[in-house]
């Protein structure tokens, strides 16, 4: 599962370490270490959320190869704390089902809890008393929205057809926002969302609409960026238009009125992690001598939050329906 694999990434991370000396060696002398790691989606007026936390240690393995290792390496027994300004709540120990359990046993152990969901802008602190009195901590700033600022105001809704400048051949979404958005990671995304008839049910769904075709033919989708801007060629949209219904000729089963343009940012520690771990945001860097990024005090892991912007913008209905499309 997703989080066992990220918890491993941290836990086999010190296996792999090395420096960029002449004699080069891919695992250094083994020091035990404690790992946490958490993750917190910031959001405005929203109920109590849950929020989960992963406590393990460090482990050795004989050879390079840490998936040798059955010894699940999750701490239990330990007090874990999220604070917000005056507010404070404990998250408990549970476990749940792992279907990685050929290596670990069936049963993963982790820390959850309801807390009061943290607004933009506010300090979050978390603490992990472990049972020999060791204690982690780390803190992250929640994510502060950025309103999305589009390239044309499309007076009758979006379309790429009619009541276009000469020379429009593209949509570009800005999110630049007032904080200073440097370090901060971005994942933009554009959907369109339509609904279909199934035996008289309306089941909806949603169709995400890459930037542009390489060579014509392969499609390309918005990936994670530094950049507080995202373009999408007219000819993009109306693929992903046509693929609302894909081969079937029965077009009035779909309804299509919007799409909506989602980013979601990570905050500064969330975002330095994601790079270490990701050969900083580089396809062609291969980096052996930097280790995963850690903002956790008394050990090792990464405490980050997140915040999702979104924006729906209507299509025009002439649009909608030029692909036999149903406007709704």
């Amino acid at each position: 599962m997703k989080t066992r694999t990220a918890l491993s990434v941290l836990c086999g991370a010190i296996l792999l370490m090395s420096g960029c000396d002449q004699t080069f060696a891919p695992k250094t002398e083994f020091q035990e270490q404690y790992v946490l790691q958490a993750f917190v989606q910031g959001d405005v007026g929203k109920a109590p959320m849950t929020m989960n936390a992963l406590l393990a240690k460090t482990y050795n393995v004989d050879g390079f190869d840490p998936s040798a290792n059955t010894n699940d390496p999750a701490i239990d027994s330990a007090l874990v704390t999220i604070r917000v300004n005056a507010r404070q709540d404990t998250l408990k120990e549970r476990h749940r089902a792992d279907k990685d359990s050929l290596r670990y046993g069936p049963v993963q152990r982790y820390y959850s809890g309801r807390i009061t969901t943290p607004s933009p802008s506010e300090l979050v602190y978390i603490s992990a008393r472990l049972p020999n009195g060791r204690v982690l901590a780390a803190q992250t700033i929640i994510p502060v929205p950025r309103p999305v600022v589009s390239s044309y105001e499309f007076p009758h809704g979006v379309t790429t057809r009619a009541n276009l400048p000469a020379g429009v051949h593209s949509w570009t979404l800005s999110w630049p926002g007032d904080a200073d958005p440097s370090g901060h990671v971005f994942f933009p995304r554009l959907q369109i969302l339509y609904s279909k008839t199934v035996d008289t049910v309306e089941v909806v769904g949603s169709i995400s609409v890459p930037m542009t075709f390489a060579g014509g033919i392969k499609a390309i989708y918005p990936t994670s960026t530094f950049e507080t801007s995202c373009t999408f060629d007219f000819a993009a949209i109306d693929s992903a238009m046509a693929q609302v219904s894909g081969g079937d000729p029965q077009k009035n089963k779909y309804g299509v009125h919007s799409v909506v343009f989602e980013v979601l940012e990570y905050d500064a520690a969330l975002s330095k992690y994601y790079s270490s771990i990701n050969g900083s945001l580089d396809q062609f860097s291969i980096r052996i001598d930097q280790p995963v990024f850690s903002n956790v005090g008394g050990g090792i892991g990464i405490f980050g939050s997140s915040l999702d912007n979104k924006d729906t913008y209507d299509l025009d209905y002439a649009f909608v329906t030029s692909f036999g499309y149903r406007y709704r």
